[in-house]
């Protein structure tokens, strides 16, 4: 009886605590709106932020190569510099790649990698989840 009010405390305080949390990632085919523009793949993704954090790098599981991406803050859609401490608050990201065959016939996990205010690095992997939504550019 003694125990289990200092281990509901604790887990309460570990699951308050959750620095950032990832929605689906959405994958799609950027089909290009004029001839002889190139075909590219965006992914796209809504994440909660609950205390401050850096995006370090974002790249696919089996690479080490960093892929370019955007940050839009929610719900006023400011464009801000993917070098930004992220504050609380909810965050669109987009991660552009090239385009290739292989790449639209997969199943794609992306690595976010994040730093907290106390320099700890955060990792998490996320599948991507295929859209039909055909956009173009």
């Amino acid at each position: 009886m003694d125990l289990k009010i200092p281990i509901l405390l604790l887990l309460f305080t570990l699951m308050s605590c959750q620095s950032v949390r990832l929605h689906v990632v959405d994958k799609k085919i950027i089909q290009p709106g004029r001839q002889g523009g190139e075909i590219a793949v965006l992914y796209s993704t809504a994440i909660k932020v609950g205390n401050p954090v850096s995006i370090i790098k974002i790249r696919e599981k089996y690479t080490l190569e960093s892929l370019s991406f955007s940050i839009t803050r929610l719900p006023d859609g400011l464009l801000i510099p993917s070098a930004t401490v992220l504050q609380k608050g909810e965050y669109f990201i987009n991660v552009y790649r090239d385009y290739t065959e292989e790449i639209a016939k997969t199943e794609d996990v992306l690595i976010f990698i994040f730093k907290n205010e106390f320099q700890k690095t955060i990792t998490i992997e996320q599948k991507t989840t295929m859209s039909n939504q055909l956009l173009m550019k």
